[in-house]
């Protein structure tokens, strides 16, 4: 995909894989519109990147009425919207019998629901585009069953069914869709994310910073999109990384 001139609302855009993100497509030569709810944080984006390429839009991923305003300024500010990337998220950790129902819900609708706002916000724009892209952030969680994972877990692997499921109904528009699973990051996602106990791994998540950064991963990202993939994993590329450094 030839990433020139594209257009690209990237949600939860004030931090983390977001933030890094924007830098990283804007590099390749994208614009693009910044959804997130910290104003401040947002705007120091866009300072870093430079408004000719970025504008904000502060608001949320479970307001419908947020995510149809930042298509609109996508459209008016650069002429439409060709790159949709669902990475708002907030983790939920603690053994099942723990959990609150409000945070469970919580979590809930900014992972599952507020992706399915946003493509519903943007498919129209997306419809009008010949290189339409949705791109999907989930997690290595949402494969393989752990302890203390599943609160954050289940929001991912509904995701992936999600990404599936928009392959098979937006093929026939020409809309393509990427999921990818960055990795365990060493960046601000963990401090911003809630706890309902202290079971081993909620302590291991606490205190422990793997050395992969944000920018890390949207180098990873960028390129996956650059290849046209459906699906991008971190531990596979690792794997294959480590074989290849071993022959």
């Amino acid at each position: 995909m030839d990433l020139n001139s594209a257009v690209a609302l990237i949600t939860g855009a004030s931090g983390g894989i977001g933030a890094a993100l924007a830098e990283e497509l804007v590099k390749a030569g994208a614009r693009v519109v910044l959804l997130a709810r910290r104003a401040a944080k947002l705007a120091e984006v866009v300072d870093r990147i430079g408004s000719e390429h970025a504008v904000a839009v502060v608001g949320s991923v479970t307001e419908a009425g947020d995510l149809q305003r930042a298509v609109r300024v996508a459209i008016e500010r650069f002429g439409g919207l060709d790159i949709l990337v669902n990475n708002a998220g907030i983790g939920l950790y603690g053994q099942v019998e723990n959990l609150p129902a409000d945070l469970l819900l919580e979590t809930w609708k900014t992972n599952l629901l507020g992706a399915v706002l946003a493509i519903q916000a943007a498919l129209p724009a997306l419809r009008r585009s010949s290189r339409a892209l949705i791109v999907n952030i989930s997690s290595v969680t949402s494969i393989t069953a752990s302890p203390s994972l599943a609160g954050y877990a289940m929001t991912k692997a509904a995701l992936n069914l999600l990404s599936e499921t928009l392959r098979k109904e937006l093929r026939q528009d020409g809309i393509r869709v990427l999921t990818i699973f960055p990795g365990y990051l060493g960046n601000e996602f963990a401090d911003h994310a809630y706890y309902a106990d202290d079971s081993p791994m909620v302590q291991r998540l606490r205190t422990t910073r793997p050395a992969r950064t944000s920018q890390d991963a949207a180098c990873d990202i960028v390129r996956a999109i650059l290849l046209d993939l459906d699906e991008w994993r971190y531990e596979e590329e690792l794997a294959r990384s480590q074989q290849a450094s071993s022959a």
